[in-house]
């Protein structure tokens, strides 16, 4: 398994990046077929983001952009591989919420804490880290 260390930033963007793939070739798909269907890629894309930053963080610790870069969420009770919980999970999905609303400047505490921890790891007390 390894040591678990810190993500930095630009691996979370990374991983960020690949979680938003899936919904741009939506987008870009409907727009593409038929802009009547912005509607219904709507619905699906408030689904898809509520699986990525709800569920699968609940239940499995991670998503498919942070798998796929080797990352997970854990929180001070749970470790890589484990769900963070519906608690803990919707705390963190608030934090991404509240940085959104400041512009996106939540996430750049991640650049510059020590412990890589952007206002949304800070709100439900977790941590992305790397599996090396």
């Amino acid at each position: 398994t390894g040591k678990a260390e810190p993500a930095g930033f630009w691996l979370r963007v990374v991983a960020s990046i690949l979680d938003s793939l899936l919904a741009a070739i939506q987008v870009g798909l409907a727009i593409f077929v038929s802009p009547k269907l912005a509607g219904l890629v709507s619905l699906v894309l408030i689904a898809y983001g509520l699986v990525v930053a709800l569920v699968l963080p609940a239940l499995k610790g991670t998503t498919p952009g942070k798998r796929l870069m080797k990352l997970a969420i854990v929180s001070e009770t749970t470790g890589p591989g484990e769900g963070l919980g519906w608690k803990t999970a919707a705390l963190r999905l608030v934090g991404h919420l509240v940085c959104s609303v400041t512009f996106g400047l939540g996430y750049l505490l991640v650049a510059f804490s020590a412990r890589k921890q952007g206002l949304h790891d800070l709100i439900a007390k977790t941590n992305v880290v790397r599996q090396r």
